[in-house]
């Protein structure tokens, strides 16, 4: 008999000698932790049994089919009485999901290695088709090396400088005057020239590796920004306004990054805008809010990206100590064809107007819309009108003019 003890974090399996955990065969809803005792796996269902593995206190059983969603390979019975932690599907695919992408696919192209010995195990031959192209949940084998080349091909490039950072004007709407800039990156390849972050950020975030690069080209910026500026006072330096990924709010450890590079540079914190996107707000809302407030107590600011176009746009200013607003492009385009989105744009403005908000309309591109941003009360501009991403010495070049560029 199956005694169920629930001590509220976890089940608790309690089974006597002979007990069937799974079958082979099954799908897979559950793994288990042997907290004591033994446990035999046995395949074979269609022929003579073959015994693949005695374990005991502390292995895991059964997370294959939990991970690959495919009916579980093997039998698991008790050797004698054993106490097993019960591990939902949901559990274990949430630390999975918090796992650096690419361990996670190189477990999936694992698991389907192991399938696929164990089958030529059982079936006594090699001519057992290749697990890598059916059973890999994440693409097979192929998947996971193209990311592991591109991720190194990557690195080389953050490792030899040739990530920098590229430089979008921000513009005050009331003087035309020039206020900051938005950095991006983008990366200078010796046989492909200028690439494009569409081409090698998504790589970057399925790796992890983005955290680095983000951190990189803030430092590389803030130095170019004050070589530009030169011997002014921390109040006449441009201000910045950096991206950071979601995968940055995991911990509070990027604060110490952000501190440690405005410390090694000089770049005064009060010029610096940290923006997030409503996807980190959604995804990690607690944990964002302890990033915003720290990024706060650096004496910077922060800015919500793409604001309208994600879906609880009002909750976010409710709950979260934003200073900046960047409506999105969208909206600043169609206001000059579209009413109903000239009238949404207006009320965003006075919303922003009201929270003592500082906004940046983005997607500039022609002047007839300028007018009617600065009358309803937006701070600045972005966009090809006022320049394109730009690299660091024609930035330095903007900035010693100080030339209006509206």
């Amino acid at each position: 008999m199956i005694d169920l003890d629930r001590t509220g974090a976890m089940d608790v399996l309690q089974l006597e000698a002979g007990a069937r955990i799974f079958s082979e065969g099954e799908p897979g809803d559950h793994a288990y932790l042997i907290g004591s005792g033994s446990v035999e796996i046995v395949t074979g269902r269609d022929g003579p049994p073959v015994v693949l593995a005695r374990l005991g206190a502390g292995e895991l059983i059964g997370e294959m089919a939990v991970i690959d969603d495919h009916p579980r390979s093997a039998t698991a019975r008790a050797l004698e009485p054993v106490e097993l932690l019960v591990i939902t599907r949901d559990v274990l695919r949430g630390y999975l999901e918090r796992a650096d992408p690419l361990l996670s696919r190189l477990l999936h192209v694992l698991i389907a290695r192991m399938r696929h010995a164990q089958r030529a195990l059982v079936q006594r031959t090699d001519d057992v088709p290749s697990a890598s192209l059916e059973d890999s949940a994440e693409g097979g084998e192929g998947d996971v090396f193209s990311l592991l080349i591109d991720d190194l091909k990557i690195r080389q490039a953050l490792a030899e400088g040739a990530l920098e950072p590229f430089f979008q004007p921000i513009v005050e709407l009331g003087s035309g005057r020039l206020a900051g800039f938005e950095t991006l990156v983008r990366w200078r390849h010796p046989e492909r020239g200028l690439v494009m972050p569409a081409d090698f950020i998504p790589t970057a975030e399925r790796s992890g590796l983005i955290r680095a690069i983000d951190l990189h080209v803030f430092e590389r910026a803030a130095r170019a920004v004050l070589a530009a500026q030169g011997a002014g006072n921390g109040e006449d330096t441009p201000f910045l306004s950096i991206n950071l990924s979601g995968s940055h709010f995991a911990s509070l450890d990027v604060i110490d990054q952000l501190a440690a590079i405005i410390e090694d540079t000089g770049f005064p914190p009060q010029r610096l805008k940290v923006e997030i996107t409503e996807g980190v707000l959604v995804a990690h809302p607690e944990r964002a809010l302890a990033v915003i407030e720290a990024i706060h107590g650096l004496g910077a600011q922060v800015s919500l990206d793409d604001f309208g176009t994600g879906y609880s746009s009002l909750s976010y200013l409710h709950r979260f100590p934003i200073d900046v607003l960047k409506i999105d492009r969208s909206f600043v385009v169609g206001m000059a064809e579209h009413p109903r989105t000239a009238a949404i744009t207006k009320a965003m403005l006075q919303l922003a107007g009201a929270l003592g908000l500082q906004v940046v309309a983005e997607g500039i591109e022609t002047d007839g819309v300028v007018p009617r941003l600065r009358d309803l009360g937006c701070h600045y501009g972005q966009g090809w009108l006022f320049g394109r991403p730009m690299p660091a010495d024609a930035m330095q070049r903007l900035v010693a003019s100080r030339r209006a560029v509206g």
